[in-house]
């Protein structure tokens, strides 16, 4: 079961229980927030305001062991709007936003039409509710690159890897070459998902641009 808790993390935790009684999950509303902060400025942000808000989040509401974050990056209220509108169309950041729901923290709720790249605006909540395109299902799996195709992947990854699956998140310092900064961390997300012996590691660009990264203190070599 999943609540709808839409609350500070100190007051979301008394939702699990003891395991055997009341929620196994709670949506995590301050992801959507996240997300959109990270790829609209093409940055990881801190803690409190971009993705990386995971290193004190799930510290900070201290799991039981069988306890789940509920993950989304837009649903049927009005949180944000949906990835197509925020980004305007741009199919890399609608993947990104993609990227950041299906590999985060916890089990990823994907709302109906964002694989296809639906839009919709904020403020009325059936803006959020239109009717769901078929015809893009047709025209998007014909293509390798589409948003549908890379839903597909991503889920695809998720499912193969149990790291991302069910493993924690330990978030490292990158510095960019291209970005020329020096800047660690500010225009790409890198975590190490790790379950048991099994290290996956993630790199997000949020740039439009191609980028070399240079990532340090990982777990394992290679």
């Amino acid at each position: 079961m999943v609540g709808e808790a839409w609350t500070d993390t100190d007051v979301i935790k008394n939702y699990y229980g003891t395991g055997s009684d009341e929620f196994n999950m709670c949506f995590d509303f301050g992801l959507p927030y996240n997300i959109r902060y990270s790829i609209q400025n093409g940055s990881a942000g801190n803690s409190s305001d971009g993705y990386k808000h995971y290193e004190e989040y799930v510290k900070s509401l201290n799991f039981p062991s069988y306890g789940k974050l509920a993950a989304f990056s837009v649903n049927h209220d009005n949180v944000v709007s949906r990835a197509a509108t925020l980004y305007g169309g741009d199919r890399k950041k609608c993947i990104d936003s993609a990227a950041l729901n299906i590999f985060a923290y916890g089990v990823p709720f994907v709302y109906y039409g964002e694989e296809v790249g639906m839009t919709g605006a904020s403020g009325e909540d059936i803006n959020l509710r239109s009717n769901f395109p078929w015809g893009s299902v047709t025209t998007q799996s014909a293509d390798t690159q589409s948003i549908l195709s890379w839903y597909k992947y991503l889920i695809a990854a998720r499912k193969q890897n149990r790291a991302l699956c069910e493993g924690g998140m330990t978030f490292y310092s990158n510095t960019s070459a291209a970005d020329g900064s020096g800047t660690a961390g500010t225009t790409a997300l890198t975590w190490v998902a790790d379950y048991n012996t099994q290290f996956v590691l993630v790199v997000i660009n949020l740039k439009s641009s191609t980028q070399t990264f240079n990532v340090t203190g990982l777990p394992v070599s290679g």
